[in-house]
């Protein structure tokens, strides 16, 4: 039968991930007919498999998974999304997020609205006393979990109490490295804390009493210092409590969100805990990511681009095998030109595709970047297509359906996911400035920070940027706000603090004094003065919260000062062992020493066996932010170059005084780890999935 019209026109197509713009440009090549999408569509990522539909359809089938809409532009067809539509979609996700705290936060209903008896905290008590005895190494989990004993404890119905009464709209919407601190007496930086406060702290008074008495006549810890154990919150509360300050902050994408909570009398913290809100199926999906498939029928079929990259990056399970080589040309192809081959495109398509092609289904989904984590996930190969739709749709919180001989996928997080979605343009000039420099600079990898994403979370650059440069890691620190701060700076700038010469805050430009901020406010405070003013170790915590440090904004007389010097640093390796991909492999002597010294104590699965050293040049940069005289932050990041005439040798072939700087190093380390007494906890086990 002859078309009636173009939109009539049947096509069968295989497009893997790519921006939306990219599939809408094959789509019209396809079928001949203009086609353009324009706007914020730039940053939504589709992957297409059709077989004899017409265009119509697929269309919009597109324009849905992405909630965009089609118009006619004089013969073209233009994809784009609404402002309407946009509001829409944030609107919707935040109602999803906050109800998926909601329904975690519930599951302690009943514990909110009891009150702990006298009877129930004996028993309470003689649980945990159990629990140690049975194992001396129990760790009372200090962050906890909605299914803790712990929360039957004072402080803990406290939290749960005050989290009931939150408005989770905000915290909901926290993205990667936010937070935000309430209080019932909010100073300027603080946000008021809604709730019955005085009655949430009347019942804490009443429940840490009762607890008190219930807990007295046990023995006392041998080891008080250790957080955690409610057998050893015996203080009593002499003045009643007065301020709750509870600080919501999120650490990475799949996180819900964290909560710590101070209970705070007389000026100081009297108890405080924390929460950690996760996704229960998110947690499970995590559990099980690198466990071998064992479900029968149809598997993962992957395509040579995937098996290609499954094998570069084989060495993230750290093998205790030996060292592996460096990733292969072709490997290296699809690493520097993420532009042209998403890394979307890759496992994750294969994955969906061969999910799509069991059921008989033409496919259309729009991928959020949690889901490029397959690239890494070893077990993928020989994976069930049951256990990987499994998988891919918690890792991705993504929304299934099939209508019409359709699978969609379409993500729950469609705003926050294009928010944080990594630039591939500038991905793609890092990494190949990695390659072309044989190494990832402090002055590159912080424009990649800087360009990539406004998260202060890179789930993906860093990672994969070690298979070309196995020293990236070491330049950052774990601070990527400073690292993004360098690159916001001039050459002017940076040579004035190389100098020696400190940058009034006042004198920074608006995007920079942003970074500051967020420095300042979304990091522990390194705070030393009034530090030494506490009376608990809980006020000792609440003395490093930005909010209560800084309570009126950054000062005007606060100011950036960097300090630069070079020396010589130790790259270390393994004959035996894969330490290719281990984030702690450059050492001075000092550190060198006192690893060896912790590792010749581990068992072999554990010791990395380093045997070969090499020594490289490192610049150091301590950044400083002096807020107060007594107050500031300090941050180290590197530059390290590996001297291209350089080799790995024997312990007994470096410099004798290098040996002899190590070895008593590490003979001093030794000396301190048995001077140790007692045994360490672990954490205790969770419970089954």
């Amino acid at each position: 039968m002859i078309p009636q019209t173009p939109m009539d026109k049947h096509l069968s197509l295989m497009l893997p991930a790519a921006r939306v713009e990219i599939i809408v440009k094959e789509l019209s090549s396809a079928s001949g007919v203009p086609m353009a999408a324009t706007g914020v569509l730039s940053k939504d990522i589709v992957v297409l498999k059709v077989h004899d539909k017409p265009l119509s359809e697929i269309m919009k089938r597109i324009a849905d998974v992405i909630d965009g809409t089609w118009k006619d532009d004089n013969g073209t067809y233009r994809l784009t999304r609404t402002a309407r539509q946009d509001t829409e979609q944030e609107a919707r996700e935040r109602k999803y997020r906050a109800s998926a705290i909601l329904n975690e936060i519930n599951r302690s209903k009943a514990i909110q609205q009891e009150t702990l008896t006298a009877d129930e905290a004996k028993k309470l008590s003689g649980q945990f006393q159990k629990l140690k005895q049975a194992n001396p190494e129990y760790a009372f989990d200090p962050n906890g979990r909605l299914d803790s004993p712990l929360n039957m404890t004072p402080v803990r119905r406290a939290l749960l109490r005050t989290l009931s009464a939150l408005d989770l709209d905000d915290v909901a919407m926290l993205e990667p490295g936010d937070r935000i601190a309430y209080s019932n007496k909010p100073n300027r930086i603080q946000r008021p804390l809604p709730g019955p406060i005085e009655s949430i702290l009347s019942k804490f008074v009443a429940e840490q009493t009762v607890w008190i008495d219930a807990i007295a006549g046990l023995p006392e810890d041998e080891n008080p210092h250790f957080g955690g154990d409610p057998l050893n919150e015996r203080a009593a509360i002499e003045h009643s409590p007065d301020r709750l300050l509870l600080i919501a902050s999120r650490s990475n994408s799949s996180a819900l969100v964290y909560f710590t909570l101070f209970v705070i009398a007389d000026g100081g913290a009297i108890a405080s805990t924390s929460l950690s809100i996760q996704n229960d199926a998110i947690r499970q999906i995590y559990s099980q990511f690198m466990k071998p498939s064992t479900t029968p029928g149809a598997k993962v079929v992957l395509t040579p681009n995937s098996l290609t990259m499954l094998d570069a990056t084989k060495g993230f399970g750290r093998p205790s095998t030996g060292p592996l080589p460096g990733p292969s040309p072709a490997a290296v192809a699809l690493l520097t030109e993420p532009e042209k081959v998403d890394p979307l495109s890759i496992v994750a398509t294969d994955g969906l595709v061969s999910v799509a092609d069991d059921k008989h289904e033409n496919l259309i989904a729009s991928l959020p970047d949690e889901l490029i984590a397959f690239n890494i996930v070893q077990t993928t190969k020989g994976q069930s297509v049951s256990d990987f739709l499994n998988m891919a749709s918690g890792l991705g919180e993504l929304e299934a359906t099939e209508t019409g001989g359709w699978l969609s996928f379409k993500p729950m997080r469609p705003y926050s996911i294009r928010r944080l979605r990594l630039d591939r343009g500038s991905f793609g000039a890092y990494m190949r400035g990695i390659v072309a420099e044989s190494r990832a600079s402090l002055d590159a990898q912080s424009v990649f920070e800087l360009t990539s994403q406004p998260s202060d979370y890179d789930m993906l650059g860093a990672p994969l940027a070690m298979l070309l440069d196995l020293n990236s890691t070491q330049n950052i620190d774990q601070d990527t706000i400073t690292l993004k701060l360098w690159g916001a700076l001039t050459k002017e700038q940076k040579k004035d603090l190389i100098g020696g010469e400190k940058i009034p805050f006042k004198a920074l430009t608006p995007a920079q004094l942003e970074l500051v901020e967020r420095e300042a406010y979304h990091r522990a405070m390194k705070n030393q003065g009034q530090a030494m003013q506490v009376k608990t170790p809980q006020d000792y915590q609440r003395m490093m919260e930005p909010t209560e440090c800084l309570p009126n904004g950054l000062p005007p007389d606060g100011y950036l000062s960097v300090k630069v010097t070079n020396s010589k640093a130790i790259l270390a390796s393994s004959t035996q062992k894969n330490v290719r991909m281990s984030y702690a492999r450059l050492f001075d002597a000092s550190q060198m020493g006192a690893t060896l010294a912790a590792y010749e104590g581990m068992d072999a699965n554990s010791n990395p066996m380093f045997d070969r050293f090499q020594i490289v040049d490192r610049a150091t940069y301590a950044f400083s932010y002096f807020y107060t005289p007594t107050i500031a932050d300090h941050v180290t990041l590197h530059d390290v170059i590996v001297p291209s005439d350089g080799k790995a040798v024997a312990f007994g072939d470096l410099p004798k005084d290098l040996q002899a700087s190590i070895q008593a190093a590490k003979d001093s380390a030794k000396a301190n780890l048995a001077n140790q007494p007692g045994v360490q906890r672990v954490p205790p086990p969770g419970p089954a999935p």
